[in-house]
């Protein structure tokens, strides 16, 4: 035991070896148990080392969420969102081509004359509204002129693939907002009835029924441009769609109930004219529409008849008696 007091010069006590070697026991089972003090030093170390562990793995998973939202697309409230950057990158790209095809070809019809139809033949039907729509608004009476002829020139098959935008966006809109006559306006429209005549009447004609014209000289060319074995279609389309008897009808009417109209035809007609005529009851063409339409179709029925002479009771043109007179001999 001797030896074990001596430390180079120092000397150490009976009862400070027996300390230190019951020290040395509990450090063997745990450094804690040793000292009281290393308890809280330990539970601190073990909490800032966990607390730095979940800060580590809460960066982890931050990071990796991110990552995963960038690559995949979010499916939150059941809608998968795509990527937005890349789609309004896109989208921002498309339209600026799609300016540029109106610009080339608004420059073409306006200085060239004619439509270059290389830049429209592989568009989306969106895109040809998108186009056309545009072009409507910025085009001259000239260029509408050129961008009719330019598709009058094409076959009746590829021609008929533009022709119902042209006559919804194009010439639509321009034939509602004319006030007077156009020639130009005319010869267009001329040529288009002559080479598509039933896209004129479906994408024209019948939607411009129910519009209060301010010039309907338009509708006039559709109908001198047709050809008599197609008149009896604008006729029917009328039955069909108008609501009711407008002032500018009267001519077109005339120059279509000039020949015989087939029987169920005549009850739709007359119960317009009837509707219309106390309204129209000092209205030379009216009273000249009803004398046309007389002489032309038969009275089939006793009803048809009484209604007739509903309709010439109110009137007070000139027309009135010589329209009598027909009624009487029937």
């Amino acid at each position: 035991m001797e030896d074990k007091r001596l430390f180079g010069n120092y000397a150490m006590s009976e009862r400070g070896l027996m300390k230190l070697e019951s020290i040395k026991d509990l450090l063997k089972e745990d450094i804690c148990k040793a000292d009281s003090r290393w308890m809280s030093i330990g539970k601190k170390k073990t909490k800032e080392s966990s607390s730095d562990s979940e800060e580590s793995n809460a960066m982890e998973v931050e990071e990796t969420s991110c990552m995963h939202d960038e690559q995949l697309p979010s499916t939150q409230f059941f809608f998968t969102q795509i990527e937005r950057s890349h789609n309004e990158e896109d989208l921002k790209q498309e339209s600026l081509q799609i300016c540029d095809i109106i610009e080339v070809l608004y420059e073409g019809l306006e200085r060239n004359g004619k439509l270059d139809f290389v830049h429209i033949e592989n568009l989306s039907n969106n895109e040809l509204v998108q186009v056309f729509t545009d072009l409507g608004e910025k085009l001259s009476v000239e260029g509408t002129y050129n961008l009719c002829s330019s598709i009058t020139d094409k076959d009746s098959e590829e021609g008929t693939k533009y022709m119902g935008f042209i006559c919804t966006h194009v010439l639509l809109p321009k034939i509602i907002e004319l006030e007077e006559s156009s020639r130009s306006i005319s010869s267009a429209v001329a040529e288009c009835v002559e080479k598509f005549p039933d896209e004129v009447l479906k994408f024209i004609f019948i939607p411009v029924l129910n519009v209060d014209l301010k010039d309907a000289s338009i509708i006039n060319v559709i109908i001198d441009t047709l050809e008599p074995s197609k008149r009896s279609i604008p006729i029917l389309e009328y039955v069909e769609n108008a609501k009711e008897l407008k002032e500018w009808h009267i001519p077109i009417l005339e120059t279509l109930l000039s020949v015989k109209v087939e029987p169920n035809i005549y009850d739709r007609l007359l119960s317009l004219l009837s509707e219309k005529a106390g309204f129209f009851s000092t209205n030379k063409k009216f009273g000249k529409l009803l004398l046309s339409f007389l002489k032309a179709n038969s009275i089939t029925s006793e009803e048809q008849k009484n209604l007739l002479w509903k309709i010439v009771e109110v009137n007070e043109t000139f027309f009135k008696k010589l329209i009598e007179n027909i009624l009487k001999t029937i």
